[in-house]
């Protein structure tokens, strides 16, 4: 394999920055929660404007890195000091105080969570914008871009297979050390891969000459570039719903199903499946076209979430169904990870037609700025929704499970099941009408009428 070495150690890096975002996407509301007791409101309102925050401050970061220069280059600097700063942060959230008052225990979780929002936005942007550096090589690119997305995936199946009994191993039957010390290992394997990417991962195709971008230019070729808007809106709602689902699910398994068991077998399920989609990506592309792989995963997703709602009506604790239902969907949602980054880079080149200026990095600093925004959007509607239907949380003292009254579980249902069936059909709506990237007349018509000749 050409490049092995520089293709692994990179995709080792976004095993170690993503297994640190996973504990924390993953666990957090539920150890806040359920765990130390904290009030699901104020979770809910946390959440969402610390990542509202959160999205707006990475075009803003990436800015700022493309104009550092220093004798490691412009990336590595942030790398190490956002990895280091952010294992700190992750280590204090998840050692919340317990026997403080609900006013210092509100600031302390509000300033820590603040800070690992900033902090891993510090190691992250510069992580995937390094990528462009690696190699002056379009298809050489190509080949790089599967190791860190599959490792990242990887990251997410470790902490969600087995997240729940490494804190059961860890604090033998202590859920607040458990989590504790799953945060100390996770930080370890943090700093270890960034590590890794450091001293292994070597930039070779460096500009020499580079335009500098300033926030002006980003909004101008926001505002500008329609199809990017299109491709935002979808992207968006796509990571809805995996984000809004998938938060969700660890509630539903322990109010709905009663069996809290089940999350660690719909983890490993739902990751190995959506590595089996991102695989299986570029020969559906090849062989039957994008419009196609598009239409699969958005039926994929469709079917796979319709059979969990008849599991849900007639087969409530069927492991083996719920199963099924997540593989079919997960495939879809693997096909819709590759066909992104292919509809991003088809709007760097309809924005070069149109606005005379090619702007990669503008393009791809809405990858992580979108995710940001899905998981404001439904951390607000998992918390809100829980507290307006009267959800009883375990408190951190007695450890007593609430039984959940009907419009709890309802919403519940509603969230991981039934919204991600209504946003597959909307994707494919909006695709089917307004996505024109894919038609060769549109193009040569933008071409003729902003006089490019590219």
């Amino acid at each position: 394999m050409k490049n092995a070495k520089l293709k692994i150690s990179y995709g080792l890096g976004a095993y170690g920055k993503d297994a640190g975002c996973a504990i924390v996407y993953i666990f957090l509301m539920y150890y806040l929660t359920d765990v130390v007791g904290v009030n699901i409101a104020f979770v809910g309102i946390l959440f969402v404007v610390a990542r509202l925050w959160d999205a707006f401050v990475d075009p803003l970061m990436g800015i700022l890195v493309d104009n550092t220069s220093s004798r490691w280059g412009k990336f590595k600097p942030w790398i190490v000091a956002g990895t280091i700063l952010n294992i700190l942060v992750v280590i204090a959230l998840f050692n919340t105080p317990v026997g403080i008052s609900e006013y210092w225990q509100f600031v302390y979780i509000t300033v820590f969570y603040l800070l690992w929002c900033m902090t891993y936005t510090m190691m992250d942007v510069p992580f995937w914008s390094m990528l462009p550096s690696l190699s002056s090589d379009k298809q050489e690119r190509e080949e790089i871009v599967p190791f860190p997305r599959i490792f990242a995936s990887l990251a997410w199946l470790s902490l969600g297979s087995f997240g729940l009994y490494a804190v059961s191993q860890f604090g033998g039957g202590n859920e607040e050390l458990g989590f504790s010390r799953l945060a100390l290992v996770v930080s370890a394997f943090f700093m270890a891969s960034s590590l890794v990417t450091i001293f292994f991962v070597k930039e070779k195709h460096l500009q020499t000459e580079r335009q500098k971008v300033t926030f002006k230019d980003f909004l101008r070729f926001v505002t500008k570039n329609d199809q990017l808007l299109i491709i935002i809106v979808i992207v968006l709602i796509i990571n809805i719903i995996l984000q809004i689902s998938g938060g969700m699910i660890i509630y539903y398994f322990k109010y709905v199903v009663g069996d809290t068991g089940y999350f660690g077998y719909y983890s490993a399920v739902s990751s190995g499946f959506e590595i089996v989609g991102i695989f299986i990506f570029p020969f559906v592309v090849r062989y039957w076209g994008r419009k196609f792989a598009f239409n699969l995963s958005c039926l994929s997703i469709f079917i796979g979430f319709c059979l969990f709602y008849g599991v849900d009506l007639f087969a409530t604790s069927s492991l083996a169904l719920i199963c099924v239902s997540v593989a079919i969907f997960k495939i879809g949602i693997g096909i819709t990870l590759g066909l992104s980054l292919v509809m991003l880079a088809d709007a760097v080149d309809y924005g070069e037609i149109i606005l005379n200026q090619r702007n990669e990095s503008i393009v791809f600093s809405f990858q992580p700025m979108v995710v940001k925004l899905a998981a404001a959007i439904s951390a607000g509607c998992i918390s809100f929704g829980l507290y307006l239907t009267g959800f009883q949380a375990e408190t951190g003292v007695s450890k007593i499970t609430h039984a959940q009254n009907s419009a709890t579980i309802n919403f519940i249902t509603f969230t991981v099941i039934i919204l991600p069936i209504i946003l597959s059909v909307l994707i494919y709506i909006i695709y089917k009408k307004f996505y024109k990237l894919e038609n060769e007349a549109f193009i040569e018509s933008a071409k003729l009428k902003h006089g490019f000749e590219g």
